[in-house]
Order: C-alpha cells, then structure tokens, then sequence
C-alpha cells in the first residue's frame, strides 16, 4: 500500500504544516490536521495502536471533555453555533490519541520540526513588523497595534511566540542546533515584539516561563554558583519590575491640579460642570471637571465628521474618548479646548486613542499605563467600560452568575453567547453591546456551558498532563505548557480554532520528549 509505504513522511509533513500554520495560516492547520488524520491510518497495526491509545488517561479525559460537547446538544437552542463549536472541537478527540498511538518521528525528525516551527514564527513576526514600518499593505487600520498580525490573532500568535522561545532554548541547550548568539538574538527579537504589541498576557507568559526555567536550572546544576547565581538574577528581576511598577502607579496618580483651584467659567461664558466625587485621572488631571457638555458638542462637530453622539473606530462612545484626551492634554472640555488639538490629535480620537500619552509612548510601557487607569478606573469609580483588563471583571462575574443558576448541566454547548447576552440585560450591564462578550477565562467557559460535571472535568483534563511532566521530568513540556495554563485564565484558548490546535499540537508533540531528565 502507498500511502502505508510513505506514512512516516505523510506524518512529518503534516506535523509540520500544523507547526507552521499555528503562526501563518489557518489554513494550513486545517491541511495538516487533514494529512495528520491520514497519516495516522496509513501506519500498519490500526488496532493494536489504537488499544494502546485509549489506555492512555489523557486521551479518554480529552475524548470524554469532547464527548461531554455532544452530550451538551441535548440542551441547547443555538445548533448553529453548537455544530461550529464541535467542528472546532474536533482536535480535543482526534489529537491526542493521534500522538499517543501514532509511531514517534525520529530524533532527527523531531529537532528538524522544532527548528522549522521556530523559523515560521520568526518570519510572522518579521512580516507583522514590516506591516507596522507600512513597508507593507494591510487592508486593516494599524493604529490598533494588535492589527499588525495579518494570520492570526494577536493573541494567538503571542502564544506562539512564547512557545517558540522554548523551543530555541531547547534546541540551543538540550543539542547545541543553534548557535548561541543567533538564540541571544532571536529572543531579544521576540520580547521586542511582544512588548511591540503590547501583549501583556504574552509578556507575563514569558516571565513564568523564565522563572520556572531559571529555578529548574538552579535546582538541577552543581556548579555553586548557578545555584546562588540564578535566584539571585531572578530575585533582582522581579524587584526591578516591581518598581518600575510602583514608579508608574505613583506617576499616574498624583494630581497635578488642586480641585480647590477649579474655575467656574469658560472664556466663553459659559459655566463649567465638576463632578468633584468622581476623581478619575488622566495624566494627573482630572477627567470629569471643567466639563461644558454644550461648547465641547459644537466644536466637536465643527471639526470632526464624526458625530459627537457617535462611536469612534473602535466601536467606543465617542463622548469618552474626546474628553479623556483633551484630559490627558491638560485642556479643558470647551470649545478652546477642541480648538487646541490640532488636525493629528482629532484623528487620534477618531481612532479610539483616548490618551495622548498613547501616542507618543509604545509597547509594554503604553499598555502598562493603560492597565494602571484601568485598574485605577474600576476600583475608584466602577468604571470599565471599554477597558480590556477591567472588562474581563464583568465578563468573569457573569460568567460566574450564569454558572451558579445553571451548576448542574450547565447552558449546553451552543447557548454560551444567548446566556451572556440575557445575563448582560437583567443585570442592566453598562457594558454597550458590542462589547458583551463570553467570558475570556477557559475554565469559566466550561462551567458556563456544562456546569459543575463540566468544570470538573475540565480541570482533570487541563491539569493531569501538567502533573504527568512533573513525573517524568519533561522539562520542554513543563515550560510550553505552564504558559498555556496561565492563558486558560485570561483567554478561551480553546474556543477557537487557532487556540485549540496550538494547545493540542503542542501538548501532543511534546510529550514525545518525555525521555529528557536534565537540561
């Protein structure tokens, strides 16, 4: 049989293509999970190779978490959306026991792929780069630094990329593959791109990582001073980030006005509105004082086409938007305020950029001051309305209201959405609609869907090949996969089909290095 004769290939280029497209194309990842499934056929002893499959615990965890997705149809109202969310499903079945009873490539094989994946990635985050220069067309609108990943998500590919420096270390440590200044290099490009798109939850993935990687080193060396050395250069670390912190914190709160000082009047006569309890700040000044709602509407709409009742690009109030950047400026909300800005600082609003500090700073330091305002927004005055971090709280609590009505069976497998949307509404979520999203955090989309068996069953699944790693002393596995854990908090990685290849691929791929016991 041909395909039988040319199966190790077949599986080689389709675990390569599933590598490759994790950060290039979805489309790729279709073909190679298509060529995979073949692949796995192909191999002689289908029987024999898929007894020794379903033996593994992992394997009937993931095909019972999938069988629970099918079970959830009985309960359901949107089938639509229930049939695309199995389609997508599909890796959590077929992944997992395609690894655990397929043949392992050989060695060779295997570091080829790893290196291969590596470069793929490389060359996405060179291609996004070239889009941000404008050395290359885009047909979306780049002031949204995340829109300069043309394949995937943003937030996909920053998983990615962290995986990829594990894999380069590994390469670099475990079989000296790449020379030590070209993995110096390459990494130092990753943290650039990943503080270039402001992807905290990658940076923060990328810390974890080198922390744990840093204290298994420490733990496994017998040299004196990598024991000492390394706690030491981690410790040192984690107290400059601190501080960095603190400096900004400090920065970002203190008033450079006094309200005591406040004016009653515009230049144009008109009288200024303080809301003197809500103490908001944006650059140290005030964001709801010298507020005059009438001149601020008439000069808006003098200078911009969109209209003051309006949304910016990014689908936010407008009215916000204008008011924490004139803010942020230092300006007054009048019409000598909006007549200030100048023609750059209109388009700025008009793109959703509420700060001007957002401007001219980039990366992590602009994302860290915007978490800060956040965090600083919500617990002063409950405001988080179009803030990414701060809006997670209300997707989590809603999250969490819609499982503790529904905690035995759950909502099913399609009405995720319909349940937020009418747990938004009762609760009369400021929230606008655009911005009325499931839950960003995996394991509360379990418990939202399936309930307590559900939720249950998730963390078996998500946490028995963590404990496996432990056991077997698979360092690369241990350091790819505690990033992926700490996504299934802030993300619903496995609620599309970028995320749950990335994390079926990799958890498959790496176990294969289960034999490793030191770095």
């Amino acid at each position: 049989m041909i395909l039988q004769r040319y199966a190790s290939q077949l599986q080689f280029l389709a675990l390569l293509l599933l590598g490759v497209g994790l950060s290039t194309s979805v489309f790729l990842m279709s073909v190679g999970g298509i060529l995979f499934s073949i692949a796995w056929i192909s191999f002689p002893d289908l029987k024999t190779r898929i007894a020794k499959g379903i033996r593994s615990p992992y394997v009937i965890l993931s095909a019972a978490l999938f069988l629970l997705h099918l079970v959830g149809l009985l309960w359901t109202e949107d089938y639509k959306y229930a049939f695309n969310d199995i389609r997508i499903k599909i890796p959590l079945l077929l992944f997992p026991l395609f690894f655990a009873s397929s043949p392992q490539p050989e060695p060779k094989k295997l570091k080829l792929l790893l290196a291969l994946i590596v470069a793929a990635t490389l060359i996405s985050t060179l291609i996004s780069f070239g889009i941000y220069l404008k050395w290359l067309p885009v047909s979306k609108d780049i002031s949204d630094i995340r829109n300069i990943s043309p394949f995937v998500s943003h937030i996909r590919l920053s998983l990615v990329v962290c995986a990829s420096v594990v894999l380069l270390w590994w390469l670099r440590l475990k079989h000296r593959m790449i020379p030590a200044f070209t993995a110096v290099v390459i990494t130092l490009w990753f943290i650039y791109f990943l503080y270039l798109i402001e992807s905290a939850t990658g940076i923060f993935i990328l810390c974890s990582t080198a922390l744990l990687f840093g204290s298994i080193l420490a733990y496994q060396s017998s040299q004196r001073w990598i024991k000492i050395g390394i706690p030491v250069v981690l410790l040192a670390g984690l107290i400059f980030i601190f501080l960095s912190i603190q400096k900004s914190i400090l920065e970002l709160r203190r008033p450079k006005e006094d309200p005591q000082t406040f004016v009653l009047q515009s230049p144009d006569g008109c009288y200024y509105t303080h809301y003197r309890d809500n103490t908001m700040l944006e650059n140290g000044y005030y964001t709801w004082s010298h507020l005059c709602l009438q001149e601020l509407e008439q000069a808006w709409n003098e200078r911009s086409k969109i209209s003051f009742d309006g949304n910016d690009n990014k689908g936010q109030r407008i009215y916000g938007t204008i008011v924490r950047y004139l803010t942020s400026k230092g300006l007054h909300k009048d019409r000598k305020g909006v007549y200030a800005l100048d023609n750059e600082d209109i388009h700025h609003i008009e793109n959703g950029i509420a700060n001007v500090n957002y401007v001219h700073k980039s990366g992590l330091k602009r994302r860290l001051e915007e978490i800060i305002f956040e965090i600083d927004s919500y617990f002063t005055n409950n405001y988080y309305t179009g803030n990414s971090l701060t809006q997670r709280f209300e997707f989590w609590s809603t999250g969490i209201g819609i499982f503790r009505e529904n905690i035995w069976a759950g909502v099913g497998t399609g009405d995720a959405q319909l349940a937020f949307d009418r747990a938004y509404e009762k609760k009369e979520s400021p929230l606008p609609k655009n911005n009325r999203l499931r839950s960003h955090n995996q394991f509360i989309a379990m418990a939202v869907a399936f309930g307590l068996p559900g939720i249950v069953l998730f963390i078996l699944f998500a946490f028995y090949p963590f404990s496996r790693a432990i056991k077997e002393n698979n360092i690369i596995f241990l350091l790819f996969y505690s990033g992926a854990l700490i996504s299934f908090f802030t993300e619903d990685t496995l609620e599309t089909q970028a995320g749950i290849t990335y994390f079926c691929f990799f958890t498959g791929l790496l176990s294969y290095f289960s034999e490793t016991k030191k770095i």
